[in-house]
């Protein structure tokens, strides 16, 4: 307020509800003296014509409930407190408090608010220094405290509560330390100089309060700021190099370049005027490279300017380039939940008042932002509690997109999730209404009246139904626009993934990755020693203490999902009928379900009718960690399916009505079988076999699984824990894997456990139908007639196909399929040249040769070695005895043999029975050279391998 000061009295006391005053005790007394004393001290003169600017001050004691206001000349706020607050210790009062308030009693509302405390809990070894990195006004008084220091503003005016509030609010968020009573009210601060009462007795404090600024400040929330420490802090990313580069650029041209290093320049000039009267603009550098710049020069009556890396970027590059490079709360972010709980997460590490804080502060601005005129900004607030709040009956409704299902969900106030059931062309304002008013779209907007006049009342902005259209299929642009997150949700444990929401770069949309969180009661209970003790009690249907590890590797792998996607492997189980297949598939899916709080499902079937209906399984595969693959031994064309899905990161799923969409690969295989598992390495390499035992039927297997439900959550917390010992990149990073998948290698080897060797197929019986195929005449004229092609080609072919007679794939399986007993044969192996050729390519140790270690596939037919080799794009195969092969080609002085190979049979095992075998051979006078030997230069862009031939006749 500012009009002449009459002097000042002590106003009377607070009237009881007789009407007459509350009582008086001593020490109200000796303070009502004091301050009359100190009153007058300060009082102006009789007949002064100076207009001053001028608060009230209330003085109370702690243990008293009357309080004394006075007023006070905002230049003398400090003086004032420095005064009382002697006094007050002379005559040993204890704890006296003030408020920049009209109020006569501690308990009551204040009269009028004239001012605002803030108390700040850390020490500062400069506190106007600390104002200023804050960004904030420039308090009128300060004075430090034992824990830190207090700042005192005066307003020029009475305030509103609310308006004090946010000021307040803003204020004490800014600084480090803030303490969230500051913009209480009722809050009274001691005085700079004081006895203070505390547990270990009373203590002499005994600072001075010092005026800083004697003009006050005017009771508008806008003149504080959104705290820059908050944005900063909420801010999603920085500038890119390439930004911070044109930034350097921008003020070397305006004669004001950044320094190299950190810390700050001082020049005359600023990026808005060329030359001040001083040097009074800061060109500052952050130890993050960042660059910011103040400039304290008068600029025309504006006063002190501030730019940020954003503004600087605006400048150089206009809105485009600043746009893309920084993220603005005020323009980006609309109000939702998604908002709600990026604050949250940004400001974790700060007390819950303060988020909240901070979020009210940031919401309020938005409003003033949004509200056409300043009448409006309370409908506007009251639109955002709504989309916050929801509908009172039906409770609030965060919808959000969903990255793994590709839909629109939301959830419920349990937590629980839904998805949005709406047509093609998106949420409807009407079917889905909770749904759609939780977004921005729902909001303060122009409605014309019959009379032709206009209000703002609530309802859906204009461009509602294509935003909602667009967000059905997750188009950031849309998601940013109406508030809506897109979430990676996790409804059941998972390994190194923690709660995480960010500002996606570039569409500046929220994101969000969503854990599951294992209650604070859970109980840790270490899952093998658990399993371990059923198994030796009889309780468990497995045969060995080895099968009984690779069952909780079993259990474990889901929690590696994440990280290994594609990598989790088959668990196949496999034991007589009846012995409990079903049963420990089941167990280890009941595990995961009992651990949510929610009803999920753990496991789906793998529909293997066609390719349709494997691609529907797929996509109504939400929420399960398992695969289940029942009789795979037996079923038709289960086999192929698990080799084409296990190892592959990525599926392909179609629903019902809906367009094909790629989906991670984070599903375990749980298959089972009576029949041995399928000697196939395909298969063999990608499974962990475990065998399953008879159990004693006096034993209830329902009893068992109900305690490994109820031990559920505490088993997944232990094996989470065992997991997570180790580092991510130890699972993707395991060696000696032996062809195997790297999931099941690494638990193998967490839990001590022993797998199988990779088996391939026995290809015994192919090598003979080829060697008695080429004994034929038809085949050596076959052979001869392929060899002179060859050589008519030149170039275009291979040494080997020049040099030795080659046969055709397509006849060798005609030819044989006739003879009897070989028809079965070529059905189980493959009755297509395409088919058996890559049969024999997977399950030998072909792969030596395709890469150039080995010249030739070494197969032992009786008693004789022979090689074998494809060629022309694996279209022929040649199949002479080894030592014809190494003297007609490698011996010819055309070819240069690879280094030596280690010799392994398909089993890799050693194997002295006069059975065919495949190994890949060198050789034994291959020179000792790391370089893989190729027969022409024309073979080296054939990616069928070395032996084959480029650009061959189809």
């Amino acid at each position: 307020m500012t009009a002449p000061v009459p002097t000042p009295e002590v106003t009377a006391l607070a009237a009881g509800e007789d009407g007459s005053a509350p009582p008086r005790d001593r020490k109200d007394e000796e303070l009502a003296e004091i301050i009359a004393r100190v009153s007058s001290a300060f009082a102006i003169g009789a007949g002064s014509e100076e207009a001053v600017q001028t608060v009230v001050v209330s003085f109370a004691c702690m243990q008293s409930n009357i309080a004394f206001p006075m007023e006070v000349q905002v230049r003398h706020v400090a003086e004032v407190l420095n005064h009382v607050g002697d006094a007050a210790m002379l005559v040993g009062l204890h704890d006296v408090q003030f408020w920049v308030q009209r109020r006569a009693s501690k308990s009551a509302q204040p009269e009028a608010i004239h001012g605002a405390v803030v108390d700040v809990d850390v020490q500062a070894t400069d506190v106007l220094a600390e104002i200023e990195r804050a960004g904030i006004p420039t308090p009128t008084a300060y004075f430090r405290t034992l824990n830190g220091y207090k700042l005192v503003y005066a307003f020029a005016a009475a305030a509103a509560a609310s308006v004090f509030e946010q000021i307040a609010l803003r204020l004490t968020l800014a600084l480090e330390g803030g303490d969230p009573a500051s913009w209480n009210p009722s809050q009274g601060q001691r005085l700079p100089k004081c006895l203070k009462t505390t547990t270990s007795g009373v203590v002499t404090v005994n600072f001075t309060a010092h005026l800083a600024n004697p003009v006050a400040l005017a009771p508008v929330v806008e003149v504080v700021p959104f705290p820059r420490r908050l944005q900063r802090q909420l801010g999603a990313w920085s500038p890119s190099p390439a930004d911070r580069e044109q930034i350097r650029e921008f003020l070397a041209q305006a004669g004001i370049p950044a320094p190299d290093e950190p810390g700050h320049a001082l020049y005359a000039a600023c990026p808005v005027s060329e030359e001040h009267d001083s040097k009074c603009c800061y060109v500052n550098v952050c130890e993050g490279g960042g660059v910011h710049v103040t400039c304290l020069g008068g600029h025309g009556g504006e006063g002190k300017k501030h730019w940020s890396e954003r503004d600087l970027l605006l400048l150089a590059g206009g809105e485009a380039a600043a746009g893309n490079a920084s993220f603005d709360l005020m323009r980006d972010l609309p109000v939702t939940w998604a908002a709600q709980q990026l604050f949250e997460h940004k400001l974790r590490d700060r007390p819950a008042p303060l988020r909240h804080a901070a979020f009210t502060a940031w919401m309020y601005d938005k409003a003033l932002r949004e509200a056409e005129s300043p009448e409006a900004v309370d409908r506007v607030l009251s639109i955002y509690r709504q989309r916050l709040a929801g509908d009172p009956a039906f409770g609030p409704v965060h919808m959000y997109f969903s990255e793994v299902e590709q839909r629109l969900a939301y959830h419920d106030a349990a937590g629980r999730r839904y998805f949005v059931n709406c047509k093609e062309s998106g949420p409807s304002t009407r079917s889905n209404l909770h749904e759609c008013q939780s977004t921005a779209a729902w909001a303060l907007v122009e409605e014309e009246q019959k009379d032709g006049t206009s209000e703002y009342v609530p309802g859906w902005v204009p461009t509602t139904s294509s935003l909602m259209n667009k967000s059905l299929m997750g188009q950031r642009s849309a998601l940013r626009v109406l508030g809506v997150p897109a979430i990676t949700r996790y409804d059941l444990p998972v390994a190194y993934v923690n709660d995480a929401w960010e500002v996606e770069a570039g569409t500046k949309a929220v994101t969000a990755t969503l854990a599951f969180t294992f209650p604070p009661n859970t109980k840790e209970i270490p899952a093998l020693e658990f399993f371990l003790d059923l198994f030796r009690a009889g309780r468990l249907p497995l045969a060995t203490e080895n099968d009984v590890r690779l069952f909780v590797a079993c259990i474990a792998a889901p929690l590696l999902r994440d990280i290994g996607r594609g990598q989790l492997g088959i668990f196949w189980f496999i034991g007589p009928p009846g012995a409990g297949k079903d049963f420990l598939a089941e167990m280890a899916a009941a595990v995961w379900g009992a651990t949510s709080p929610h009803p999920v499902r753990g496991s789906f079937d793998i529909n293997v009718t066609n390719d349709q209906e494997t691609k529907r399984s797929f996509a109504a595969a939400q929420g399960a960690v398992y695969a289940r693959a029942k009789e795979a031994g037996k079923r038709l064309g289960m086999v192929e399916t698990l080799i084409q899905v296990a190892g592959t990161s990525t599926l392909t799923a179609r629903g019902m009505r809906e367009n094909e969409r790629s989906i991670p690969n984070s599903f375990v295989i749980v298959a089972d079988s009576a029949e041995d598992l399928p000697d196939r390495r395909e298969i063999s390499r990608r499974t962990v076999m475990i065998s399953v035992a008879d159990m004693d039927d006096s034993i209830s297997k329902g009893a068992v699984l109900e305690e490994v439900k109820r031990a559920a959550p505490g088993l997944l917390l232990n094996l989470q824990r065992l997991i997570e010992s180790k580092k991510p990149e130890w699972y993707s990073g395991q060696t000696d894997t032996r062809s195997r998948l790297q999931i099941p290698v690494a638990l193998s080897r967490l839990l001590d456990a022993v797998l199988p060797e990779v088996q391939g197929q026995d290809l015994s019986d192919i090598f003979e139908a080829m060697m008695e195929f080429v004994a034929t005449p038809g085949a050596k004229e076959e052979g001869e007639r392929e060899r002179k092609k060859a050589i008519s080609r030149g170039v275009k072919e291979s040494l080997e196909m020049k040099t030795l007679p080659s046969y055709r794939m397509s006849l060798f399986i005609d030819q044989m399929k006739g003879i009897a007993g070989y028809r079965e044969l070529f059905a189980t192996f493959g009755d297509k040249a395409r088919t058996l050729t890559m049969r024999i390519i997977r399950e030998s140790g072909y792969a030596a040769v395709r890469t150039g270690k080995a010249p030739y596939l070494a197969v032992k037919i009786g008693n004789a070695e022979y090689a074998v080799k494809f060629t022309r794009c694996s279209r022929n195969f040649i199949l002479v005895p080894v030592e014809d092969y190494e003297k007609q080609v490698l011996s010819s002085g055309k070819a240069t043999s690879p280094p030596p190979a280690t010799p392994t049979t398909q089993a890799n095992t050693a194997d002295t029975s006069a059975a065919p075998q495949a190994t890949t051979r060198a050789p034994s006078d291959a020179p000792p050279s790391d370089t893989p030997t190729v027969f022409n230069d024309d073979e080296l862009l054939n990616t069928e391998g070395p032996g084959s031939a480029k650009g061959g006749t189809p």
